[in-house]
């Protein structure tokens, strides 16, 4: 946070509100990355067997 003088009071409020802002942010996104990590993969991977799938079904027809 700046400390400087001059600044009216509601300049240090938006300068709590911008940090706890970003801190949530930062903390949304450290959570939320290996929950989309994990959604993609297993999403990938529906889409690999899914494609194999394709891939035999001329072959048991």
């Amino acid at each position: 946070m700046r400390v400087s003088e001059g600044v009216p009071q509601n300049g240090y409020l938006a300068d709590i509100l911008a940090a706890n802002f970003v801190s949530r942010w930062m903390m949304a996104r450290s959570v939320a990355w290996p929950l989309a990590f994990l959604r993609n993969f297993l999403l990938a991977a529906r889409l690999r067997s899914w494609i194999a799938g394709r891939g035999k079904a001329p072959d048991a027809a």
